[in-house]
């Protein structure tokens, strides 16, 4: 089965209140905005949560946001959250306060638990994640851990986001499953440059090999593939095909690919792929 991309909002877009689109705005929240392609509290200075209701995430899930200026104001709450209700005021949320703090926070029906505070310096700028995986809860700034805790109040639900008062503002939100972590940017962007390259010199250079290396450590960290990355190793792969010069450094490297690629499900998910992988090794 092939994974699905993970979801991102950057919003930058047009002023919105309240926002719209892939966003829903949750059971008792005030009218959460887009304000200066950034997403921001209600107006009213009230509670604001929305979750994203463009896709549904697995129960093991994580959510992620920038913190914006300013990070001021007592009243002012705003992170990521993970398990949202789209029925009621129910999920797990993981709020950057003022006073250099997060507060990891469950929500049932209405009723608010604080979990756990967790003390640590907070800038404009910094990454907020949240996680939930079975019944362990975890809690990261700027992609190290900070806490973990056990609750098994909340079972399922979407990704979303709290803003409280009008001086709350998050960007560069993100969403993923926990079940696959997903290839990077840089790594995606590397294969259209490496087909590319391979197409216009009809050869295959050191740096492509480099590539082909790049990518089969990628795919046995993450265990993914996606339906982009699948189509750019396919037209990578048309390209080998195309060259008829693959040099014993490439026809080395390409069963360790065929196994990264296999192990992630790639002989299920592309069989087709898989046939022209094993091929390439055979001719050479």
């Amino acid at each position: 089965q092939i994974a699905e991309l993970d979801p991102t909002d950057n919003f930058n877009r047009a002023n919105e209140d309240p926002i719209g689109g892939n966003w829903t705005l949750m059971t008792d929240s005030g009218n959460v905005r887009i304000v200066s392609n950034e997403i921001a509290g209600p107006s009213a200075n009230g509670e604001g949560a929305v979750y994203y209701n463009a896709a549904t995430p697995d129960n093991d899930q994580r959510s992620q946001a920038v913190l914006r200026a300013p990070l001021s104001g007592f009243d002012a709450a705003y992170g990521p959250a993970v398990r949202c209700s789209t029925t009621a005021r129910t999920r797990y949320e993981a709020v950057a306060l003022s006073n250099d703090r997060i507060n990891l926070v469950k929500w049932v029906a209405g009723t608010q638990t604080t979990i756990e505070q967790i003390f640590t310096a907070l800038a404009a700028g910094d990454t907020i994640k949240i996680e939930a995986e079975g019944s362990t809860l975890r809690v990261y700034k700027n992609g190290v851990q900070v806490h973990s805790e056990g609750d098994a109040s909340i079972a399922s639900g979407r990704w979303g986001m709290r803003l409280v008062h009008n001086t709350s503002r998050l960007d560069d939100w993100e969403g993923a499953n926990l079940s696959a972590a997903g290839i990077t940017g840089s790594i995606a962007a590397t294969l259209p440059r490496a087909t590319t390259s391979i197409a216009g010199n009809n050869r295959i250079t050191g740096s492509i090999s480099a590539t082909l290396s790049g990518l089969t450590a990628a795919l046995q960290s993450t265990n993914r593939i996606t339906a982009t990355l699948a189509a750019q190793v396919g037209a990578l792969v048309s390209q080998l095909e195309a060259t008829n010069r693959i040099t014993g450094t490439i026809a080395a490297e390409l069963p360790r690919l065929i196994a990264a690629f296999r192990s992630a499900g790639g002989s299920l998910a592309f069989p087709h792929l898989m046939r022209r992988l094993l091929a390439l090794v055979d001719e050479e």
